[in-house]
């Protein structure tokens, strides 16, 4: 039936074969939709006359119960026809006047990928009453553009539309329509042989690769009625990757996909650790797009992205946090794979820095706490570097070398680095490593600050 099916769409209309070979499986997944959870949608997208009219009849019209509309009808009317007649919504010239994520028919088609998802409303002669609507169903769209709302780009299958050499038939003759018909009635017999065999929880064991898991929930469902057929499934897995990539290039063309693309240079090319939004606006106007701070610090908040006040430059800015969530936007946004890998081979040191500067914080703290509830010990004034004196490098008999100041990794910077004597450490914490002693002696410096033997550089 697949094979009738392709010979039927390839000799009215004119795509590529791994596309075609997608819209013929697709056809006879329309008539046992309700047997699955998601569904997702195909759309044929190009210029006028490159044939996404015929494209929407030659397979829109052999689908299960094809509801026939336009991009010009309204939410109200469409989502009575689903609810009434629960088939495959045709749309035709499906370009919204607004397509971003607020309009409410990119949001009927949102939701119309999933079961159990549902629109309601109060009835407008008794608002005691609710009523609810099911917008889940097949769909299949043509536009001339691609939609600013990302979610609904992830739900469709797109075919991008060419005009064609071949001849073919620029008015449908009688024996297309003729053809239709033999063809759904063997699809009616499909649904009527198969519908109870299809077991929605077998779809979850199949694997479809590297794929973003939204475009894995709106697919797999699809792959589910050829998974037992290799040369299919492999195809259609490798047109997922090929797809993907698209996706993203798509998004990385977004105000969002810029300043995630900003970062990443930055990051990258740049090897800038500390990163303001500022750098961010910069970056993106070398590629000729102008953003304010406070515009590329609102965008992101809303995707996610943490930021931290600091001090630079004696002015206090935000600095972008670099986190594991940060990786998974660098995936979605990011087409560059290398990058990718750079970001994510550049992340650990980031992350390292971040979590010493995190642990700084907590032995400072320690530190002031303990400093609060401690009374001072009495610090006495050091003599000459060279002079030998009473208590330093002699307590408890414990030799203690002295140490060149030229030396450059000596871990006590800034402090004396001659003369250290020996104190009880009554549970205090290094103050460099925050090590606490139980028992032993440690030393402490000309300012009173404590430190185990190892941080000190001494040998006990």
């Amino acid at each position: 039936m697949i094979k009738e099916i392709r010979d039927f769409i390839r000799e009215y209309y004119d795509c590529e074969e791994k596309y075609l070979t997608i819209s013929a499986w697709y056809v006879p997944l329309t008539w046992v939709y309700d047997k699955l959870d998601t569904i997702n949608y195909l759309r044929a997208l190009g210029d006028f006359g490159t044939g996404k009219s015929r494209f929407l009849d030659t397979v829109g019209r052999i689908c299960y119960k094809p509801i026939i509309g336009s991009g010009a009808g309204t939410v109200a009317a469409l989502k009575r026809m689903v609810n009434k007649w629960s088939g495959t919504v045709l749309t035709d010239e499906g370009d919204f006047r607004s397509d971003d994520e607020k309009n409410e028919i990119v949001k009927f088609y949102n939701l119309g990928f999933e079961k159990h998802r549902s629109i309601y409303q109060c009835n407008k002669l008794d608002p005691t009453i609710i009523e609810f609507y099911s917008p889940f169903c097949p769909k299949i769209i043509t536009t001339r553009k691609y939609f600013k709302d990302q979610a609904l780009e992830s739900r469709c299958l797109t075919h991008i539309t060419r005009t064609t050499e071949r001849d073919i038939p620029v008015i449908l003759p009688s024996k297309f329509f003729k053809k239709q018909e033999e063809l759904r009635n063997k699809l009616l017999k499909f649904r009527f042989d198969y519908y109870f065999n299809i077991d929605p929880d077998n779809v979850m064991s199949l694997d479809l690769g590297d794929i973003e898991p939204r475009l894995k929930q709106a697919t797999i469902s699809f792959a589910s009625l050829f998974a037992n057929i290799p040369e299919a499934f492999d195809d259609f897995k490798n047109f997922l990757v090929k797809y993907q990539i698209e996706l993203i290039e798509n998004r990385a063309a977004s105000f969002d996909g810029e300043i995630i693309n900003a970062i990443v240079n930055l990051m990258v090319e740049d090897r800038v650790e500390v990163i303001t939004a500022q750098m961010i606006a910069d970056k993106m106007e070398e590629n000729g797009m102008n953003a304010t701070n406070a515009t590329i610090g609102k965008h992101l908040k809303e995707m996610g992205i943490e930021t931290k006040r600091k001090k630079i430059e004696g002015k206090t800015k935000n600095v972008i946090l670099v986190t594991k969530e940060f990786q998974k936007l660098v995936k979605k946004y990011v087409p560059d794979t290398e990058k990718v890998t750079a970001v994510t081979a550049f992340f650990p040191h980031m992350s390292s820095s971040m979590e010493n500067q995190k642990n700084d914080k907590q032995k400072n703290m320690l530190l002031d706490s303990i400093t609060a509830v401690t009374p001072k010990l009495p610090v006495t004034e050091h003599p000459s570097q060279y002079e030998e004196y009473e208590g330093y490098g002699k307590e408890k008999n414990v030799e203690i070398e002295e140490i060149d100041d030229s030396e450059p990794d000596f871990p006590l910077e800034g402090a004396n680095k001659k003369h250290f004597r020996r104190v009880d450490p009554t549970h205090l914490p290094c103050s460099s490593c925050g090590a606490i002693h139980s028992k032993g002696w440690n030393l402490e410096d000309r300012q009173g600050k404590i430190y185990c033997d190892i941080c000190a550089g001494v040998e006990s």
